[in-house]
């Protein structure tokens, strides 16, 4: 039975990756991976040497991240790994790509990025990292589950808790065939807890809570602002107001994002945008001398993406409820990355989470374990020596 653990780490102590590991081995008592020897240690390893040439090469601790999880894969196949928004999950996930292929001579990587911008930004800033480390022929971007995995391939999924709460079946079959490490800002939140660490126990995974400490980092964000009953201003007014001075995200309802629109052509409205670039440029003025308005009203777009002012701070608005303690979290923590400075507004009367979009998704994760339990036979792994997971079929 898979079993919870957790660690509380340092980002900024200045260890070297060689030192992060031993911890890792240290806090995740009997995992040791036996991985970390003379051709992956700290400024020896090809790994290293490729990584020095690469402008958005991991911290030695992201580093240690990638090299401990693609170790202990030999041991345990199914991985899910929860780092807190702005911990560099990108980079850890491309790094595991890496340090996986040069310890593996055949085998393609696989990485699942099911948010389209997400993917579309990744794929272009790591392109460089695979053609310095020769490997651009075996890492292949898809947007949703793999096909044709091939076995002794690689599989690594991003928003991962949206993948196995979303497509449990298919996760679950990928899961009994091959190797998968994923990794997410959110594997379980509050009211939820139980049931979603019981989902995800029940597909055989092992969770590992990161916990960061230091750097600013804002593990559970919250509202600085809040506009509720009367005196309230319009949610056109304050946008208004607020991007003289910063750049603003709104998260609002459908029908509001059609009013906010028609006051405001130059809104940048998140489903439609095909370019990840232009998220790149939040402190840009717009035409009119004012700071950019961007805006959603489906949660998936408010799952993975940063909105970056390191200069002026973005404001984030919230005028409409999350459907779940998850997507709530996943929501707040578009703004603020990396210790940017950052004000969360909740405008309205409402609850933080939507009472019976609430109890639905409950209701949805009850089926799913229900379901999974009586399925565990079909996606059952063969157990090898030692009670370490080996990969197929029953």
């Amino acid at each position: 039975m898979a079993s919870e653990q957790s660690l509380v780490e340092s980002l900024a102590d200045g260890r070297t990756a060689e030192e992060h590991v031993k911890r890792l081995e240290g806090e995740y008592v009997g995992l040791k991976v036996g991985f970390l020897n003379a051709n992956l240690r700290e400024g020896k390893s090809i790994v290293e040497s490729t990584l020095q040439y690469f402008e958005s090469r991991p911290n030695p601790t992201q580093l240690a991240v990638a090299i401990y999880a693609v170790g202990l894969s030999e041991k345990r196949y199914k991985q899910l790994w929860q780092l807190p928004a702005g911990t560099g999950k990108s980079r850890v996930i491309a790094t595991a790509a890496l340090v996986w292929a040069k310890a593996n001579v055949g085998g393609n990587i696989h990485i699942v990025i099911p948010n389209e911008l997400l993917h579309a930004r990744d794929e272009a800033t790591f392109k460089n990292l695979w053609r310095l480390g020769h490997i651009e022929d075996r890492v292949r971007y898809v947007s949703s589950l793999p096909k044709g995995v091939a076995d002794g391939d690689l599989v690594l999924l991003d928003e991962a808790d949206h993948l196995i709460f979303s497509q449990t079946d298919a996760v679950r079959e990928l899961l009994a065939a091959h190797k998968v490490l994923a990794f997410t800002a959110t594997i379980t939140k509050s009211d939820f807890e139980s049931v979603e660490i019981d989902v995800v126990k029940m597909m055989g995974y092992t969770p590992y809570k990161y916990k960061v400490v230091d750097r600013g980092i804002e593990i559970e964000p919250d509202y600085n602002e809040r506009f509720e009953g009367e005196g309230e201003p319009s949610l056109v007014d304050l946008v208004l107001a607020r991007r003289q001075k910063n750049p603003v995200l709104v998260f609002c309802t459908p029908e509001s994002l059609v009013g906010l629109t028609e006051q405001l052509p130059s809104l940048i409205q998140l489903e439609k945008v095909t370019d990840y670039k232009v998220l790149q440029s939040c402190e840009d003025k717009e035409d009119d001398g004012e700071y950019k308005v961007f805006a959603a009203a489906e949660e998936s777009s408010m799952r993975g993406l940063d909105f970056r002012a390191p200069r002026l701070g973005m404001v984030l608005i919230v005028n409409a409820p999350f459907s779940s303690p998850r997507d709530r979290s996943q929501g707040l923590s578009r703004v603020g990355r990396f210790s940017d400075r950052c004000q969360r507004i909740k405008l309205g009367t409402f609850a933080d989470v939507d009472n019976d979009k609430s109890t639905a998704v409950w209701r949805r994760l009850l089926k799913l374990k229900e379901e999974g339990m009586r399925k565990k036979d079909k996606y059952k792994m063969k157990v090898g020596p030692g009670g370490d997971n080996k990969k197929g079929l029953v």
